[in-house]
């Protein structure tokens, strides 16, 4: 298989050494020419066209770079398609990249073809050693951190500082052409040496040692195929790498910072997530002791207030004239004002013994019961009494019994429960108050880290 040769002349370009080994890609650009002002000022707008075009024949030539990888790892040559597809995409990328580095004004053609252009390009692939090509990412790696120092610097204010002159004087001046000439060169090696066109390794950042007088190639539209650089134009190479470098250093310190203070926002989110989770719990707890407090309030309320009603009844009873027997002579007479008490302290007994009480209070109102239960035999013995004596004796009956004492000792004791649950209800406010701070407190620091957080709210006592 012939060595293919995209464009001559190779061998007075030095693209082969004689061994088949292909030489690196080879740029040549033209001298510094007058450029019309009007383009240089709106080179970028004039240069959109190939920015889009390249664009997508970049991801083309990613995948047919990827296939001639493959090819080139078995048979030790890159496929004569990728080696055709790739060099006509460096060939169109190294002209766009021309037009905009303003390195000539005439407008590059929209194709991948070589023209008669004041920029281009040749590329001879041959023989690859498959060892190189398995691990060419990794080689090219030390080529990629140069030109990424380069393209950074490039495009500080070295880029401005060209466009300004060119837009002042009409044309570029000879130390910046030569430098980005060498800048847009390297890149294209670079790129060459990665797509396999050949096996030279990216070299001549500061140019090649001049084969003729040192002007050779400074002036005119004659494409030279060496680049000798001035020693101006290797101290600008030179500044575009230090820039580069500090650049890189300063997004890298950047990054950095901004990466420190992610994880530091990060730790701070997992901290007030935990602290949720630990603060959520607490404040249901609180609720459930509120909720708790609440009803048991309710009932101690409720039932002072039935039994106290139930109390009343029975005394409006006991001191109604259907009561009355201070007149009575007979024992139906008796019979008869005895019978209502009878019936009031049986409606009481089952108010107090319907009525739910604390456990605090249990024990009285179990004492009250056994009272009701007595003064309501006593009352019912007086309604079927049949003889004075009988009314007396369970008169007499009835009035021992503590019933009126029992009663006050009970509401007594649940006024106390009442009294320790309105305790209970202020300590619940207390802590309800400290919930409440705790949970603005969490939502500050939401704030803060501009996240959204769910904080239960604490319920005071009543």
């Amino acid at each position: 298989m012939t060595e293919m040769t995209f464009y001559p002349p190779v061998e007075s370009a030095g693209q082969q050494d004689g061994s088949g080994t292909p030489g690196p890609v080879q740029v040549a650009v033209a001298g510094p020419a007058a450029q019309r002002r009007a383009t240089v000022a709106i080179r970028l707008i004039l240069a959109i066209p190939h920015l889009l075009a390249l664009s997508f024949l970049g991801i083309a030539a990613a995948v047919v770079a990827v296939t001639g990888w493959l090819g080139a790892l078995v048979t030790g040559r890159l496929p004569r398609f990728a080696a055709s597809y790739l060099s006509g995409y460096l060939r169109w990328y190294a002209r766009a990249g021309a037009y905009l580095l303003l390195l000539t004004d005439e407008y590059p053609p929209l194709a991948p073809g070589d023209a008669a252009y004041p920029v281009r390009l040749a590329a001879a692939p041959g023989k690859l050693n498959r060892l190189t090509v398995l691990f060419r990412i990794i080689l090219a790696i030390p080529a990629a951190i140069v030109l990424l120092f380069l393209t950074y610097g490039l495009m500080t204010i070295v880029i401005f500082t060209g466009w300004l002159a060119a837009l002042i004087s009409g044309r570029l001046p000879a130390p910046l052409h030569q430098a980005f000439a060498a800048a847009l060169r390297y890149t294209i090696r670079y790129y060459g040496y990665l797509y396999l066109l050949t096996g030279a390794y990216p070299a001549g950042l500061f140019g090649d040692k001049p084969a003729a007088p040192p002007e050779a190639g400074l002036a005119g539209q004659d494409a030279s195929w060496r680049l000798a650089l001035s020693p101006g134009a290797k101290r600008i190479v030179g500044l575009m790498l230090v820039l580069g470098l500090l650049t890189v250093a300063g997004e890298a310190a950047w990054a950095g910072a901004t990466i420190h203070a992610a994880r530091v926002r990060a730790r701070e989110i997992s901290q007030l997530d935990a602290a949720v989770a630990r603060f959520n719990p607490v404040v249901a707890r609180h609720n459930a002791a509120v909720a708790r407090e609440q009803q048991a309030a309710s009932e101690v309320s409720s039932t002072i207030t039935v039994l106290t009603n139930a109390h009343g009844t029975v005394l409006d009873v006991l001191t109604s004239p259907s009561t009355d027997s201070s007149n009575c002579s007979t024992e139906s007479c008796f019979n008869v004002t005895s019978r209502p008490g009878a019936v009031a302290f049986a409606a009481f007994g089952r108010t107090l013994r319907a009525t739910p009480v604390p456990p605090g209070s249990a024990a009285i109102t179990k004492r009250l019961i056994a009272d009701t239960a007595g003064e309501e035999r006593g009352w019912a013995e007086m309604a079927t009494a049949t003889s004075f004596t009988s009314v007396e004796d369970s008169a007499a009956a009835a009035q021992k019994i503590p019933w009126d004492s029992d009663y006050a000792a009970l509401m007594t004791s649940l006024g106390n429960e009442y009294a320790a649950l309105g305790n209970q209800a202020g300590q619940l406010n207390t802590a309800a108050t400290a919930l409440t701070n705790e949970g603005a407190a969490l939502d500050r620091r939401a704030a803060a880290l501009n996240v959204t957080i769910s904080v239960r709210t604490a319920n005071p006592g009543s």
